[in-house]
């Protein structure tokens, strides 16, 4: 098992935050077995799949390597050749996964807990603390036009 620290911001641009709070491998591991053993993970085959093979590839140092086709062929034993235009198995899930955990999260039974996150248009998951979100979420934000950056809002603010 590796045991090196995983840095859990991947943020850059004119003003990057500052070096963010890292979690051990461990203790992202052990959130994830949480996850996996909540309601919301726990009736499904490919949803818990795609969630755990995600986050230890990352672990593992291997994120890059996280495309929508090798997916497919790793976690749903897709052909190597198939479309993926026309079999979206990997984005639908993935969308899924987003969805469960933005609702995992919701709760405030998990407030305290690490945040594994899943961005929009990516495969390589984010590792967060929850300190970490605390000082975000303090943080001002930018609105996009018609956008909102209320607390469980669905829209995205351009601080993102």
């Amino acid at each position: 098992m590796c045991s090196k620290a995983v840095l859990v911001s991947h943020k850059t641009g004119p003003n990057p935050p500052s070096p963010a709070p890292v979690l051990e491998p461990a203790a992202v591991r052990s959130q994830l077995e949480r996850i996996l053993a909540s309601e919301l993970f726990q009736h499904s085959r490919r949803y818990p799949s795609l969630l755990r093979h995600i986050v230890e590839r990352t672990l593992d140092g291997a994120g890059d390597a996280l495309k929508e086709r090798t997916l497919g062929v790793a976690v749903f034993k897709c052909n190597p050749k198939y479309d993926t235009s026309a079999d979206p198995v990997v984005r639908t899930t993935a969308s899924e996964i987003r969805k469960r955990l933005q609702e995992y999260y919701s709760d405030p039974a998990h407030k305290d807990e690490p945040r594994i996150v899943l961005p929009v248009g990516a495969y390589v998951p984010e590792f967060h603390s929850a300190v970490e979100l605390d000082v975000q979420s303090a943080a001002p934000r930018k609105l996009r036009a018609g956008g909102s950056c209320a607390p469980g809002s669905l829209r995205r603010c351009s601080s993102y």
